[in-house]
């Protein structure tokens, strides 16, 4: 089997990988595919790959992060040190890890949910965004409010006069 072949069912995600971290996910696969154990230290796995031990820790984690593989450590029983990972290949099919965007995006949604009446700029403060990312997540989720509540908390109209003390 060619390595087209073993990446095949990777294809769609494989545009977001970076190059070496398609190498190391080769390897991988030529490994297991040869019956190897994926007990490897990054040495073996850089080895194969044919990159960097740092470039192969980096396409490891890479890789973890987009759910391809799961990363399982191994102790040692008696004391513990860390031995070289165990590493599962997961079959397809993968979602894209979310944009630091949109990770901002949800957690404003979130904050929105829990109080609306809220003002955009105590909620981006409280949850360490910016007041745009809060006013997109208000727009999206329809949450809009004639009165919201300031920082201070005092309630405010939306277009920011002060309604009472």
């Amino acid at each position: 089997m060619t390595a087209d072949d073993l990446m095949a069912p990777y294809r769609t995600i494989e545009e977001h990988l970076p190059q070496r971290a398609r190498q190391v996910l080769e390897a991988l696969l030529r490994l297991a595919q040869a019956g190897a154990s994926l007990h490897l230290s990054f040495d073996a796995i850089a080895a194969a790959a044919g990159v960097p031990r740092g470039t192969t820790v980096n396409a490891i984690e890479k890789l973890a992060d987009f759910g391809i593989i799961t990363i399982h450590g191994r102790r040692r029983k008696r004391t513990g040190v860390q031995e070289c990972n165990a590493y599962e290949i997961n079959p397809p099919p993968f979602s894209l890890p979310k944009s630091q965007r949109e990770r901002a995006l949800d957690r404003a949604a979130a904050a929105l949910a829990e109080n609306p009446a809220r003002s955009n700029y105590a909620i981006a403060v409280a949850i360490g965004v910016s007041r745009e990312t809060v006013a997109e997540a208000r727009k999206a989720a329809g949450a809009n409010t004639i009165e919201r509540i300031g920082r201070d908390g005092r309630l405010y109209s939306a277009a920011g006069r002060c309604l009472r003390a």
